[in-house]
């Protein structure tokens, strides 16, 4: 099976692509915390979850005609000051960080986050090794299961304390409720193994939440998963499918044999 099946209109730019990563971001996020639009950013808070990174960040950030890179990043501190949270990153607009606003943050603490690289599928490659003798169900069939997995996965990969871990895991339940977002889950031995999901914005899916549970890894868990998400793309048409990874992640040379290509790189400022 090749990608991409459908006719395509247009080749996006990777500045495009970056953005349509950033909007696959918000849309999930909408599902967990409230948007409010500031003059230079749009600011998701909960303050339920203050500890959730997926719920107390800041997107979009610019700088208006005839304000400064201080003003909107005072405007930020305040709201997040207002309901007693931190804002855990920052995201800007564009690909590239512009000069006031990077060196702004730098002055007010925050650190350049790790870069993240945007791969596109070119030619799929199926994999090529055995696949796993695993069930591949909607994640909307398994919420009970899912979430105790959540749970694990936030305190093995984060190292989150239990009520850390709770919040995390009902955050990533939350994004099950939008519509444009769909998760693959595969159990072995009625045993969940992995996860991938997929959101679609428009005519590109995005490969969202790819991890295999610590004691299934190098089983081929993550590579049937992949298989099956990427079958899904195929059947609903997409003209381009994308995923966000970390320069340094051990899924590159998995994403790279399946035809996955980096296109585009951007990162974010983090809190220490």
């Amino acid at each position: 099976m090749e990608l991409p099946i459908a006719p395509q209109t247009y080749q996006p730019s990777p500045d495009a692509l970056v953005r349509a990563i950033k909007r696959a971001d918000l849309i999930l996020a909408r599902m967990v915390a409230e948007e409010t639009a500031l003059e230079g950013a749009t600011a998701m808070t909960n303050p339920r979850r203050p500890g959730v990174h997926m719920a107390n960040f800041a997107a979009d950030l610019r700088v208006p005609e005839g304000s400064t890179a201080d003003a909107v990043l005072d405007e930020i501190a305040d709201h997040f000051q207002s309901r007693n949270l931190a804002c855990h990153y920052m995201q800007c607009n564009e690909t590239h960080w512009p000069d006031d606003l990077a060196q702004s943050l730098s002055r007010r603490g925050y650190q350049r986050g790790p870069t993240a690289s945007v791969c596109l599928l070119h030619d799929y490659t199926p994999p090529k090794r055995d696949m796993p003798a695993m069930q591949v169900i909607p994640g909307r069939a398994a919420y009970a299961q899912l979430q105790e997995f959540y749970v694990q996965s936030a305190r093995d990969h984060h190292g989150a304390d239990d009520a850390l871990a709770a919040q995390i895991a009902q955050s990533q339940i939350d994004h099950l409720d939008e519509p444009r977002f769909d998760m693959f889950v595969g159990r072995i031995d009625g045993r969940i193994a992995g996860i991938a999901g997929v959101i679609t914005l428009g005519n590109i899916g995005v490969i969202d939440n790819v991890y295999t549970a610590p004691q299934f890894r190098g089983r081929g868990v993550a590579s049937a998963l992949m298989h099956h998400t990427i079958e899904h793309c195929s059947r609903a048409l997409f003209e381009q499918v994308i995923l966000e990874v970390l320069a340094d992640s051990r899924a590159l040379p998995l994403y790279e044999s399946l035809g996955f290509k980096p296109v585009a790189s951007y990162h974010k400022f983090v809190r220490p």
